[in-house]
């Protein structure tokens, strides 16, 4: 009689005389166990969270069904540019995990370039994951916004052309024309900072002369904060997009993912930003 292979991996559970089974043993082999279905359910505002074996209670490796719920009007950011907002690692195979996203996900925002020099930084990554992921996004998955660059200082030369008279009788050799010049000094403005959260500072403001340059603005959770408007610098971008340049260029969006060969999109929904695999 030929052997037929089956696919118990799809059985939920087994029951035997009206008792649930928690195995079965075939020839002295385990061909099943029941999967474990477990909700880690995220309800308020939180930074840099790492989801792990470590984090879903009665955990079994290979056999778990791990759905991570972020619920609505919830937001997942990071504390710096440098961290996702969520991180994904060390599940096994045979693991299933849902990312159930109704709120937002999103990186932290860039800083605005200073004044007079620029050091406009990158908007930070919503999600890093090594590990397979499903992603059901009803919400908002974005890189933070880039810093907006700065503008740099200018100083102006103007020139006044007077004559001089004579101012004695009999004197000779006298009287003419004098110029005098005149410095004005215009110092740059700030960028502004990146959409995110945490959101993006604006850049320092520094004076140039007697010059002191109006100061940028911080960004928001979505949108950029402006730049500081002597001498116009760059805007911070909203989510997940670039900041605006001034004289120098703004920073880049952030990622909304990194680790994208492990991610399987099952609903899109609103994204920004940079991927990379």
């Amino acid at each position: 009689m030929p052997s037929t292979n089956y696919d118990l991996s799809a059985i939920t559970s087994v029951e035997y005389d009206g008792t649930s089974l928690s195995e079965i043993i075939l020839d002295g082999t385990s061909i099943w166990t029941p999967r474990n279905s477990v909700t880690v359910t995220i309800s308020a505002d939180t930074n840099n969270y790492t989801l792990t074996p470590a984090a879903v209670a009665g955990y079994s490796a290979g056999i778990t069904d791990v759905s991570f719920v972020v619920n609505s009007g919830v937001v997942i950011g990071s504390s710096t540019t440098a961290t996702a907002a969520l991180t994904v690692s060390g599940f096994a195979s045979g693991d299933v995990v849902t990312v159930n996203n109704s709120g937002y996900i999103v990186g932290a925002g860039g800083r605005g370039g200073n004044s007079n020099t620029n050091n406009a930084t990158v908007g930070g990554t919503a999600i890093t994951t090594t590990s397979p992921i499903e992603i059901n996004n009803l919400g908002t998955i974005s890189g933070g916004g880039g810093g907006g660059g700065a503008r740099d200082h200018t100083t102006t030369t103007t020139s006044t052309t007077a004559y001089v008279p004579c101012t004695g009788k009999g004197s000779s050799g006298c009287g003419g024309i004098v110029t005098t010049y005149t410095n004005t000094y215009y110092s740059g403005s700030p960028g502004g900072g990146g959409a995110g959260r945490i959101v993006g500072q604006p850049g320092t403001v520094t004076a140039h002369g007697n010059s002191t340059p109006a100061a940028g603005s911080a960004g928001s959770l979505t949108t950029g904060g402006a730049g500081g408007s002597t001498k116009a610098a760059g805007a911070g971008g909203a989510l997940g997009q670039n900041g605006v340049s001034g004289t120098w260029a703004g920073g880049l969006a952030g990622h909304y993912i990194i680790g994208s060969g492990f991610a399987t999109w099952i609903s899109v929904g609103t994204r920004a930003g940079r991927t990379a695999t």
